[in-house]
């Protein structure tokens, strides 16, 4: 390497770092703030309770079994939170605080598949528009798996991208590591497959030739095995798994016992947690790409359409579930508004462009566009702080229940969700009447007979669960039938009624029940 390209390097480098830092510095503020503000949903209790027995807190592993929800991740996330629960300990904050690291690296990523496919300019607004994106920014600050997918979900990209950009084999191999990685990672993930297929057709010079094939199949065949052993070795969480996303056709996050979401129900998620400037320019963005038609043109809309298509179809709906298609966005909005920035609009002559103002005009009409933008997002990342919000005062429910009963104490819940919460924070064993969307560890336990027997003794009532499932449902009528029946054959007592204070813009803070804790008279 000569002296000449050793400084260009390091002018790149360092050019790299002064725009790349501020906007890391911007990524990771919106994300940590408030950052433990409310306590574990049903899921993030579940899996940080996964990592913190792979990491060896036997406490943990008794309630916390390590297999999958039901067909749906192969506990890469929670493999990688155990390493740092075994080093640091368990905690709330650290477990939230992997999750943000995935989601920060997913700005970073943007950035540079925006700098290979265009320029800084694009990768810049992409990136910042990224980080403060208000879907990204709650569902990174979560101890959940979606970050992490999607996070090896854009870096499968950005070496796909280097690939169209110089053709090198290599990047084709590592881009589909990283697809593997996302799919193992999250399984709906898999639509990175169908991204590449089409990505490959759409640029014929870039076609894998049979040897590359056989490669790249030979490279991908211990992820094969590593996935064929974790089904067989689980096959009955796989086919719960799948037999419970496929009979909830058309409900959001659940099975029949949820409202069916309605046609425009992502539309509605996107305006929600994005504001409605957001889709707007998503909108002109699309149209601008899908005239441009240049391999990164290809990269983005692909990237940006093919998962939210696929999930507008399959048979659940879910917030999180578009991520990848919201990330892609950022790229599409950053990509227009970086171009019109610099002026980059087609026109017959430059005298015409110069006779309207036009070099002026848009250039302007551009940044006011991206400012409006940036303080859209910015009130919706500070005004939602947790998607899952209707848990708030939930951990201090369970913690409640540590303190205040008896350490041999069992709890009856209605559902899994805040099952898993008490089991969690209280490090008690609570049994559900109702399993939704996730497998029972424990198939052999009877409730009735836990009941009769004085095993459980404390009941929960609580909004968190009862608000989830539909008023009319069957599952609901069988939930609320049990408890009722339980409570009232075992005389049970309300010993505590937990509280939880809700702003009302015209009365202030109010304080409101969330759950009630019944003593059975069964010893």
């Amino acid at each position: 390497m000569t002296l000449r390209s050793k400084a260009g390097l390091k002018l790149k480098n360092r050019d790299l770092l002064l725009v790349s830092l501020p906007i890391f510095i911007l990524a990771l503020v919106v994300r940590i703030y408030h950052i433990n503000l409310i306590g574990f949903s049903g899921d993030q209790a579940l899996y940080a309770g996964q990592a913190a027995g792979l990491a060896g807190y036997k406490d943990y592993s008794r309630y916390f079994a390590p297999v999958s929800r039901g067909s749906t991740n192969f506990l890469i996330f929670q493999s990688i939170m155990a390493v740092a629960f075994s080093i640091f300990g368990v905690n709330d904050i650290l477990a939230r605080i992997v999750s943000v690291t995935f989601g920060i690296g997913t700005v970073i990523v943007v950035y540079l598949i925006a700098v290979t496919l265009f320029d800084k300019t694009v990768a810049a607004l992409s990136s910042i528009i990224l980080a403060m994106s208000g879907y990204h920014v709650i569902l990174s600050r979560m101890a959940l798996i979606d970050s992490t997918s999607v996070f090896f979900f854009f870096l499968c990209l950005l070496f796909f991208a280097k690939y169209l950009r110089f053709s090198n084999p290599k990047n084709i191999y590592l881009s589909l590591l990283f697809a593997t990685l996302s799919t193992l990672t999250k399984v709906t993930s898999v639509v990175i497959f169908v991204v590449i297929a089409i990505l490959l057709l759409a640029r014929p010079s870039n076609k894998m030739t049979m040897p590359r094939i056989r490669r790249a199949l030979t490279m991908l065949l211990p992820f094969a095995v590593l996935a064929g052993s974790y089904l067989l070795v689980n096959w009955g969480a796989a086919t719960f798994g799948a037999e419970w996303q496929f009979t909830r056709v058309g409900n959001p996050i659940g099975d029949g016992a949820f409202s069916p979401p309605k046609s425009d129900y992502y539309i509605r998620q996107i305006i929600a947690y994005q504001g409605y400037v957001f889709p707007l320019l998503v909108v002109a963005a699309t149209v601008y790409s899908s005239w441009k038609r240049g391999p990164g043109d290809h990269l983005i809309l692909a990237s940006a359409i093919i998962p939210l298509a696929f999930f507008e179809f399959y048979p659940l709906k879910g917030f999180q579930f578009i991520l990848p298609s919201i990330v892609a966005m950022s790229l599409l909005v950053g990509r227009f508004l970086g171009n019109l920035l610099q002026a980059r609009i087609y026109s017959p002559g430059k005298s015409f462009l110069q006779r309207v103002g036009l070099k002026r005009i848009i250039p302007f009409c551009a940044g006011l566009a991206f400012v409006v933008l940036v303080l859209s997002l910015t009130v919706e990342s500070a005004t939602i702080v947790e998607y899952d919000g209707f848990y708030f005062g939930a951990r201090e429910l369970a913690i409640w229940l540590r303190d205040n009963t008896p350490n041999d104490a069992r709890f009856l819940t209605p559902l899994n969700g805040m099952a898993n919460i008490i089991r969690y924070y209280s490090l008690k064993p609570a049994y559900p009447v109702l399993y939704l969307g996730q497998v029972n560890p424990d198939p052999n336990a009877n409730i009735d007979q836990l009941v009769a027997n004085g095993t459980v003794r404390y009941v929960i009532v609580d909004d968190y669960s009862t608000s989830i499932l539909k008023p009319y449902s069957n599952h609901a009528y069988i939930v609320r039938l049990t408890l009722n029946q339980i409570i009232a054959n075992y005389h049970g007592v309300l010993i505590y009624v937990h509280y939880v204070s809700v702003e009302r813009t015209t009365s202030g803070d109010i304080r409101i029940p969330r759950a009630w804790v019944y003593r059975l008279n069964n010893s």
